[in-house]
């Protein structure tokens, strides 16, 4: 199965970090929706705008064939995931 090869830049750092290799795009941002949204992961949480997500390539785990892009894929900057504050009585 080929996977994309996600990374999570810090603009304030000008870095990327480690890349993962979620089974879909749309499981990438899932999962950094969910974390933007998590008050315990707070360098996300509260500076979510400094950091944007990036697909850098794809790899395929039968084969091991590794394939970066001569231009990463923007997905999302983390702002764009964030939530609006729901209160629970609310719902």
């Amino acid at each position: 199965m080929e996977k994309p090869v996600v990374v999570l830049y810090d603009n304030v750092a000008n870095a990327y970090k480690d890349p993962f290799y979620p089974p879909t795009r749309g499981v990438a941002l899932r999962e950094f929706q969910d974390a933007v949204n998590n008050p315990q992961n707070a360098q996300l949480h509260n500076h979510a705008s400094d950091f944007d997500l990036y697909v850098i390539g794809s790899w395929d785990e039968q084969t091991g064939k590794l394939v970066c892009f001569d231009i990463p894929e923007k997905l999302a900057n983390c702002s764009s995931l964030k939530l609006e504050n729901v209160n629970a009585n609310d719902a």
